[in-house]
């Protein structure tokens, strides 16, 4: 089973010159006969998808679809990152689980089941949530990054990444009747970070405001087709554009952006810290972030402040006045990253925290 632990990945990946006179080396290559009839693909073609090396992050609604389409045209090996179990109000938009998966980690499942149905595609599944630890994942020798997630926080932290190591970048997104997709980065386009300087404030998740299922199936598949059209140099590039379209009224748009910034002037990767509960806050202020109506289930910290998230995103600087290192806490750590983000952006603190997931990973002997 061609399943690969990315923590313990040692293979170099070096570049291979396609040999087109022998198909045969492409592995099952009545597999891809029919995308191979195409002249954009061809034989030569399919080498570039064989040698790829994809990172997808997420493997939710966008993720299922487009890490399926990717590793049926036959690129070589797909690292998958994703934190998240598979719950049973995913199953109508994240067709690659079932019923008996519902508990156990996306990224394992998707990775094991992909590989048995697809088994030229080498997986490297990674259970945790992507930070900065995961760094190492995305070098130049990595052919293309997308986002599959609905985490502001993760597409900044990919998009510093991707913009320093000169790999395209597509990040997607899908909520309610409609979607996006854009391209970033690769020596070509603006990062993410450049287009979109700051993350909304009104931003809501699938969780929050809904979605229907084939959004994100749409969007995923793609996605899906865009990285294939990076890797074979193949048609109109979607970097430095974002499309985006709506299923309900059937309206589509486009939007392009040019590379304005220049080449090395972007951010560093967010000097943001995740804290484990066992790890010690002497040198923290702790923010609880909730609302007062939470503490009823779970009474704040002792020694937290309390400042609703509500009123950090709408004046961080004004509302952590006299706060020079903030460790931000919630129940389950999304917004605690969301309030820290937005601190980020905003500047002037020595530095900045997330307890890792909130009271929720907190024990009774380990409050801050």
């Amino acid at each position: 089973m061609k399943v690969q632990t990315a923590l313990k990945m040692t293979e170099e990946i070096q570049e291979k010159t396609p040999d087109p006179a022998r198909s045969e080396m492409i592995g099952d290559a009545e597999r891809f006969e029919k995308q191979m009839i195409l002249s954009e693909i061809g034989v030569e073609g399919q080498w570039k998808l064989k040698n790829a090396r994809i990172v997808v992050v997420g493997a939710g609604g966008i993720g299922c679809p487009a890490l399926t389409y990717l590793a049926s045209s036959g690129v070589g090996m797909i690292t998958v990152v994703d934190d998240d179990s598979v719950s049973l109000s995913n199953l109508p938009r994240q067709t690659i689980y079932s019923t008996q998966h519902i508990g156990e980690n996306k990224a394992l499942v998707a990775a094991e089941i992909l590989c048995m149905q697809h088994p030229n595609t080498v997986f490297r599944p990674v259970s945790s949530r992507f930070d900065s630890e995961f760094a190492h994942l995305i070098t130049d020798q990595t052919d293309l990054v997308l986002d599959c997630t609905d985490n502001h926080l993760t597409k900044y932290l990919l998009s510093d990444l991707c913009h320093r190591a000169g790999v395209p970048f597509i990040s997607c997104a899908a909520l309610g009747w409609e979607g996006y997709i854009g391209g970033y980065s690769g020596g070509v386009a603006p990062s993410y970070r450049e287009v979109f300087p700051e993350a909304p404030q009104d931003f809501r998740s699938c969780d929050q405001a809904g979605v229907i299922a084939p959004a994100p199936g749409m969007f995923g598949v793609t996605a899906a087709a865009e990285a294939m059209k990076l890797i074979l140099g193949a048609g109109k590039s979607v970097l430095g554009r974002l499309y985006r379209y709506n299923l309900l009224d059937g309206r589509f748009s486009e939007i392009t952006f040019e590379q304005t910034i220049e080449a090395g002037n972007h951010p560093e990767i967010a000097p943001f810290h995740y804290i484990n509960p066992a790890d010690s806050y002497a040198d923290w202020q702790v923010i609880d972030v909730r609302e007062e109506t939470e503490f009823s289930l779970q009474p704040p910290a002792p020694g937290a402040r309390h400042i609703p998230m509500r009123e950090i995103l709408k004046d961080p600087k004004t509302a952590l006045a006299g706060i020079n290192a903030p460790l931000f806490l919630c129940a389950a750590g999304r917004r605690a990253e969301r309030v820290a983000l937005s601190a980020y952006l905003a500047g002037g603190f020595a530095k900045i925290g997330s307890l890792r997931g909130g009271y929720k990973n907190l024990s009774a002997g380990a409050q801050p």
